[in-house]
């Protein structure tokens, strides 16, 4: 009944409707029923495995998912950034916030 690889207490990739659109996000699973859909997650964070911010965050903080919609965890490599670590200034004082005189 569980997605290979997954167990009840281990973080999961999960897919799930936000804003209208299928996304994946990291999940924990906390358990599993007869009934389907069959698999409770709780999400905790983007499909990196960043925390969420108040834009990331879907409106639900956990639901029941399908198994299907359930796969293992596996960490991006670490290599990867997201915009947030794109390119820096070479002189990363120019965008310091100029004190008031």
């Amino acid at each position: 009944m569980l997605p290979e690889g997954v167990s009840v207490g281990d973080a999961c990739l999960a897919e799930t409707v936000q804003a209208g659109e299928r996304k994946r996000l990291k999940g924990v699973l906390l358990s599993a029923r007869k009934t389907s859909p069959h698999l409770l997650v709780k999400f905790v964070g983007t499909e990196r495995g960043e925390p969420f911010t108040s834009l990331s965050a879907p409106g639900l903080k956990s639901s029941y998912l399908t198994r299907r919609e359930v796969a293992a965890w596996v960490a991006p490599p670490e290599g990867r950034g997201g915009a947030a670590a794109g390119p820096r200034a070479a002189n990363s004082d120019e965008y310091k916030l100029r004190e008031r005189r």
